[in-house]
């Protein structure tokens, strides 16, 4: 089970998340990718908005991750569109926050607890343009997506060695 999914066991913040309507996956299966992907579809088929989060982690926000195609999977199912998010925490200088990021070995209340520390922690939130998820592969919804969320965080478009432009296909996964 990942670390993120181990919240749904937390007494109350296990509770609040799944009653907000969070779906859990199972990193590294893809039966279950496929059935999250299913409902997601079936809830945007339904009208609901759907939230994914396509690096499958988090940074320390001054990089973006290839973004896990996968993940766009359900939009394209459902004839979507793809509303890209850009998300950026900003410290009282408006200097990349250290404070904010839920990374390596730091713990959910130690994470918590820097961020409760911290004097001002601001939350940009920037909307690209968004589009629609027809005639193209997910890869091709995951590499759109990729490149405006870096351009309005001002960051370097192209994804890392592991990503095969090319092929439209990441080199280490399938999924």
């Amino acid at each position: 089970m990942s670390p993120r999914a181990r919240f749904r066991r937390w007494p109350v913040l296990g509770w609040l998340v799944t009653r907000a309507g969070t779906l859990y996956i199972e990193r590294g299966s893809r039966r279950d990718a496929m059935r999250v992907n299913d409902m997601l579809a079936n809830a945007m088929l339904s009208g609901d908005a759907m939230a994914v989060f396509p690096e499958g982690t988090t940074t320390d926000g001054a990089r973006l991750l290839p973004f896990k195609a996968s993940l766009f999977e359900s939009a394209l199912r459902a004839g979507s569109v793809v509303q890209p998010v850009a998300i950026r925490y900003l410290n009282a200088n408006g200097e990349l926050s250290t404070a904010a990021p839920y990374i390596d070995q730091i713990h959910f209340l130690g994470s918590v607890w820097r961020l409760l520390s911290e004097r001002q922690t601001i939350v940009e939130l920037t909307f690209p343009t968004p589009y629609h998820a027809v005639n193209q592969s997910r890869h091709q919804l995951a590499l759109t997506a990729y490149a405006r969320i870096a351009g309005a965080l001002r960051l370097p478009a192209g994804q890392d060695e592991t990503w095969d432009m090319a092929a439209e296909t990441p080199a280490d996964q399938t999924a």
